[in-house]
């Protein structure tokens, strides 16, 4: 009787196991006839034969802008970006299912969207509204509503945003908005909010400060936003990326320069506007700049604008009481030196640099390879930039007070560290490879400011790798600065008044082989500049808005590498040289006036 019990209960264990599993193999048929029946309503096709082609989308979703766990990435971007070798057109995928996020799509006109209850991505680059259904996707990790170039773009983001809790991407890039509703602070769980080239956008939203976990703020290229809430950048302690802050205008309700001090993980690009409205030194010292090592492009703007031009200083006159506020401040927003790269100051109206930027060698430029110094219109003196030995970008820009530019930027010291591997040389610039030289209205006199060997007979090199030069309105250069034209030079570009390089072009005649390109623009004078037609290296020429400038086609025919001559809006050389004129260079393939092809030869 015993056993047969035992046996019994034995009997029914095996019974109850199988009831259980087959209650689970129901309920996974019941999940796959729902699968099944998504994939209808959602027109998704099914593929029968691995030796099938993919289908593919005409998607606008760009690379850098996909972020997520790799392995999805790259199933998203190959079924995204791949090109079709057997049909011309493109077929549009509004969905694409993909294992561990709930699907991805691209289409927000898409009703059938709405009811994939489960839906991780979207990314609806044609909308310039958002449907309400798309609020009831509240599992939305990412949402991607940036304008595509062809669209019209968002223009206004509706409060139900807020219901999207589980969100963790948001990208508005591009769009038309103005504002963000205050709703916005509801989305705990945001970690990246990209509303970088936002031309309309005016503000952020007062409770920004609640998106505790963000990381990455992106708002580069939005000249309207004027506006920053007080109190709210600073409590996003946890931000990696801030690519812009701006500094209020003194409104007690606007952001100051200390909202920065404790955001110490900032990493990349850091662009502060606004500078001028900080009231002190101490208090610029306050952002802590120092302490933020990861910082690898500055930009300090003591203006309100972001981009460059307007010029809305230049004819501005400091007081002398701002003039060292200003000098207080920039002093006391040193930068940490370790990974600085790229430095940009602009708008800045004091007579001198601090002293962080001074002793080049120890200091924070040592190691930075972009340098923008705009619109310092009371600067007299540079830095001696050629020590820097990393440097390969230098931009100088409408610095309206400096005058032997040469002396200032070339200085060498006894025992200098810029010594190159021969002890007879000394090599300035060693890396620099592009020089821009913008509205330097006193820039004279260079014959005797520049030196060629240092007080022990030791032979200076100057920019032995500058491949590209650009001078833009120099008015009093009167002497030729043949240091800027080293023989490795491959392109000039000469703008408007440039003083006497308008006149002879006779240093970029010596020992230079490698010049391949020259434009000139806005010249102010009527014949070629002396020695143009020796620069038999050349292959692209260009002339643009020469408003009085005449010369004769037979003029250029000793440059005979040109291979592309291009002149537009010169109104007397369109007037009077017809194409016939023109069929005498013979050995240009490719003659282009006002945008006209006279002569194209591949």
């Amino acid at each position: 009787m015993r056993s047969y019990l035992l046996s019994l209960c034995t009997c029914f264990k095996h019974v109850g196991a199988r009831h259980d599993i087959a209650h689970r193999i129901k309920d996974i048929r019941e999940r796959l006839d729902e699968i099944a029946l998504n994939m209808n309503q959602l027109n998704l096709v099914q593929s029968h034969s691995c030796e099938e082609p993919r289908q593919l989308t005409n998607s606008g979703v760009e690379v850098f802008d996909i972020y997520g766990r790799d392995f999805d990435k790259q199933n998203i971007l190959s079924m995204l970006l791949c090109e079709t070798s057997q049909q011309e057109k493109r077929i549009h995928v509004p969905i694409l299912s993909i294992v561990g996020t709930g699907g991805f799509v691209d289409d927000v006109e898409n009703p059938s969207i709405y009811e994939a209850k489960k839906l991780r991505t979207l990314v609806g680059k044609l909308s310039k509204s958002v449907p309400s259904a798309l609020y009831q996707l509240t599992c939305l990790r990412t949402l991607d509503l940036s304008r595509a170039y062809y669209s019209p773009g968002l223009e206004v983001l509706p409060s139900e945003v807020n219901r999207l809790l589980h969100l963790r991407y948001l990208d508005l890039s591009k769009t038309r908005l103005k504002e963000l509703p205050e709703t916005v602070r509801s989305l705990v769980n945001l970690q990246t909010l990209k509303l970088t080239s936002c031309d309309n956008l005016r503000k952020l939203p007062e409770g920004i400060g609640e998106l505790s976990n963000l990381r990455h703020l992106e708002v580069e290229y939005t000249p309207s936003l004027k506006y920053y809430p007080r109190g709210g950048i600073e409590r996003l302690s946890q931000l990696r990326t801030l690519s812009k802050f701006v500094v209020s205008d003194g409104s007690s309700k606007g952001s100051v320069i200390g909202e920065l001090g404790n955001l110490n993980f900032l990493k990349g690009r850091l662009y502060i506007t606004g500078l001028r409205h900080v009231k002190s030194g101490n208090e610029a010292k306050q952002a802590k700049l120092q302490k933020k090592k990861n910082i690898s492009t500055l930009g300090l703007n003591f203006g309100d604008r972001e981009f460059f031009p307007p010029l809305i200083l230049r004819d501005q006159v400091s007081s002398e009481e701002e003039i060292r506020r200003m000098e207080g401040v920039l002093e006391n927003l040193e930068p940490h030196k370790e990974r600085l790269e790229r430095l940009e100051i602009r708008k800045y109206v004091g007579f001198t640099l601090p002293p962080w930027m001074l002793s080049v060698e120890e200091s924070v430029l040592s190691n930075i390879t972009y340098l923008q110094l705009c619109e310092c219109p009371n600067l007299k003196m540079l830095p001696a930039l050629g020590k820097l030995q990393f440097l390969e970008e230098l931009s100088l820009m409408d610095l309206s007070a400096v005058k032997h530019l040469g002396a200032d930027i070339l200085t060498v010291g006894n025992g200098d560290s810029t010594s190159s591997s021969s002890s007879s040389s000394v090599v300035l610039f060693p890396k620099l490879k592009k020089l821009q030289l913008w509205t330097l209205p006193e820039w004279e006199k260079e014959e005797h400011d520049v030196p060629t060997t240092t007080s022990d007979n030791t032979t200076i090199i100057i920019m032995p790798r500058l491949h590209e030069l650009w001078i833009q309105e120099c008015p009093k250069l009167k002497v030729e600065p043949h240091y800027l034209f080293p023989p490795q030079l491959e392109s000039v570009l000469l703008q408007g008044d440039v003083c006497v390089l308008s006149k002879t072009l006779m240093s970029l005649t010596y020992n230079n082989n490698n010049l391949n390109s020259l434009r000139i623009e806005y010249f102010p004078h009527s014949s070629l500049p002396q020695g143009l037609n020796q620069l038999t290296s050349l292959q692209q020429l260009k002339f643009y808005s020469c408003e009085f400038l005449d010369f004769k086609p037979e003029e250029l025919k000793p440059l005979t590498m040109l291979r592309k001559l291009q002149i537009g809006s010169c109104p007397i050389i369109t007037r009077e040289h017809s194409r016939e004129d023109w069929s005498i260079l013979t050995h240009i393939p490719n003659i282009e006036i006002d945008g006209k092809d006279i002569k194209s030869r591949n």
